[in-house]
């Protein structure tokens, strides 16, 4: 009867990067970096620059002094709404805590192995390259 003999963990990570398929970047199918370009009319932007200009000194001048101040306190409390809402509501997301013992190798390379998506592939490749790199360092530092 034939011992089933297991491979390094290294040795797993090599293999599934030399089986990934490269992008080809030069393929006019991919992803061109003009395509999320917005093009706009320069004339058409010169003009409403202009336009607005005129028009804001215009209304300014049609307005009182408490009617000016009034006026750019709510568009500052306007400004900053919009800031301190953007600001207070996003966190960054916290990565969870990675398992660097045996078990959690050993978990991530079952894991890998029934593996069936290729999306799921790359997330545990990845995780299995941080469990590796981290136990290196770890001996390193012995």
């Amino acid at each position: 009867m034939a011992v089933a003999t297991q491979k390094p963990a290294l040795q797993i990570v090599m293999d599934i990067s030399e089986a990934a398929v490269p992008l080809d970047l030069s393929c006019p199918s991919t992803y061109n970096g003009r395509m999320g370009e917005k093009r706009k009319n320069p004339h058409a932007v010169a003009l409403a620059k202009k336009g607005a200009k005129k028009g804001g000194l215009a209304r300014a001048a049609g307005m009182t002094a408490e009617q000016r101040s009034a006026s750019a306190r709510s568009a500052i409390l306007a400004r900053w709404g919009r800031v301190k809402a953007t600001t207070q509501h996003t966190t960054a997301p916290t990565a969870p805590a990675l398992d660097t013992s045996k078990e959690g190798l050993h978990l991530c390379l079952e894991r890998l192995k029934n593996a069936t998506s290729e999306a799921e592939l790359r997330r545990l490749t990845e995780e299995l390259q941080r469990i590796v790199f981290h136990k290196q360092y770890e001996n390193a530092k012995a």
